[in-house]
């Protein structure tokens, strides 16, 4: 397997080109974000320190770009279009397969569908020409020191590491999706129980008689209970009739809102390590799905990350 040639280069060189440069990928990508944020931030799809749609880019621009070399315009323009197109091509499938967008570009200027911009796509072009140019040389000659046998074994173990570490990321991005459902649903129980409330005339009224805004996550629930309670006391006062009336019905009522909302703050608690280091990851994802029930769960992770500090 390692000594097979694409182009004019081994895989075994190959290989690690890919792995270097998806390292460097995810370097910059963790110094970068985590400058804006502040605070570290593991940036990338995988667990571990890597990016392969850097790696990619780079493989792609050395296989393809290296005959015209000499050439550093064609390089850069061209090396800006290959990167690009993986770009958008890399956004499109990750949407379909896991009904999210991981990065949005539609704030900026002349971009495609929020995948790429014109701007990013100019930084590409320049990156690959310094890739083609400063650090390729560098690192094709610290592959060649590699001593070949620890290097197809190291190489073997990488391997089998990116194999684990995307079915251990694939298996946690499947999981907030099957979260997500499950709120969603949740979400739609509540709305159809705010309906069976007489108390108010509509769903529009009891979201603005409670400031529901406030009470999206758990840590509200008492507080949505004192609120309903005092509410159905004043109505209690005002149409003592039309209480007794329905007074069991309420009760009943009441009860299942606050089953919905216990279970949908079970869901917000299930959110694990690798799925919150996901969240953290890339802050702008949108759910194509579930865009409200998801921005839902990057607030509440957003609160307890303020309170633990």
């Amino acid at each position: 397997m390692w000594q097979i040639n694409i182009g004019n280069t081994d895989f075994f060189h190959i290989f690690f080109m890919f792995i270097i440069y998806s390292f460097i990928g995810w370097l910059m990508e963790t110094i970068l974000v985590s400058t804006q944020s502040k605070e570290f931030v593991n940036r990338g799809f995988m667990n571990g320190p890597f990016c392969p749609i850097y790696g990619t880019g780079a493989l792609t621009v050395y296989l393809f770009l290296t005959p015209i070399k000499s050439n550093i315009i064609l390089v850069i323009v061209f090396g800006g279009i290959f990167a690009t197109i993986i770009e958008y091509v890399t956004s499109a499938i990750m949407e379909k397969i896991f009904n999210a967008k991981w990065w949005d570009y539609s704030d900026k200027k002349f971009n495609l569908n929020g995948r790429i911009c014109l701007s990013i796509s100019i930084c590409w072009g320049f990156l690959s020409a310094f890739m083609l140019y400063v650090l390729q040389p560098v690192l094709f000659n610290f592959i060649n020191k590699i001593p070949r046998l620890a290097g197809e074994f190291i190489g073997t173990a990488i391997i089998g590491y990116f194999i684990g570490d995307i079915a251990i990321t694939v298996f946690n991005i499947l999981s907030i999706n099957s979260k997500l459902e499950v709120i969603s649903r949740t979400r739609k129980e509540f709305h159809e129980k705010i309906e069976e409330l007489v108390l108010f005339s509509s769903r529009q009224d009891f979201y603005e008689r409670f400031k529901l805004n406030g009470f999206k996550n758990s840590e509200y629930l008492n507080e949505l209970k004192i609120s309903l309670e005092k509410e159905i006391e004043k109505y209690y006062n005002e149409k003592h009739e039309l209480y007794n009336e329905k007074r069991e019905n309420l009760e009943n009522t009441i009860n299942e809102l606050k089953s919905s909302l216990e279970k949908k703050a079970e869901y917000f608690k299930k959110v694990n390590r690798i799925e919150k280091r996901l969240f953290k990851a890339f802050p702008n994802i949108k759910s194509t799905k579930f865009s409200d029930d998801m921005a839902e769960i990057k607030e509440y992770l957003k609160e307890i990350s303020k309170r633990r500090r």
